[in-house]
């Protein structure tokens, strides 16, 4: 659904008993509502996956994976394996999201793609300049006339992803 996409937030945790309720309960209050939330306890030897699981029979949203430690990359990795939605976004399990940042950041690309297309259509090539200018850094855009652009990645300031980009390139 392009008005309310399903975005997806990945948390890898490795002993984040600390902070994993702080985390977990900003990530559930979030004002945006079509979320899917895949917590990935990479092997913890706290209490981690405890709490983990508490929370999961509290918000069908929530997914666990528990898995043995391999490291950030990895865990990432076997969430964005198993996420379905337009959008991802990466959250430690130390850090917390403003109730309304999912929100605001899902309303800016929502905004900013159909800006994109309103471009598209008036004048492709003066398009395809201007909107590749606006981004640098590694972001893969794709342009064609028969559809205008695919965007692979859209990250912004927020570092919010669009999902396919990020699983054909775990897959290459």
């Amino acid at each position: 659904n392009l008005a309310n996409p399903l975005v997806i937030i990945i948390t890898p945790c490795y002993n984040g008993e600390k902070t994993a309720h702080r985390m977990i309960e900003s990530v559930l209050n979030q004002t945006y509502s079509p979320i899917e939330f895949i917590f990935i306890n990479d092997g913890s030897k706290d209490k981690s996956g405890e709490i983990l699981e508490k929370f999961k029979h509290l918000d069908s949203r929530l997914i666990t994976i528990h898995k043995n430690n391999e490291g950030l990359s990895i865990a990432r990795n076997v969430g964005i394996e198993i996420a379905k939605g337009e959008y991802l976004s990466f959250v430690n399990s130390d850090d917390w999201l403003d109730f309304d940042y999912l929100e605001k950041n899902t309303l800016v690309i929502i905004d900013e793609a159909r800006r994109v297309n309103e471009i598209a259509e008036l004048n492709y090539t003066e398009f395809s300049e201007r909107f590749a200018s606006l981004f640098s850094g590694g972001e893969v855009f794709e342009f064609s006339k028969n559809n205008f652009i695919s965007v692979e990645s859209l990250t912004l300031k927020f570092k919010q992803y669009r999902l396919a980009c990020l699983q054909s390139l775990s897959t290459a």
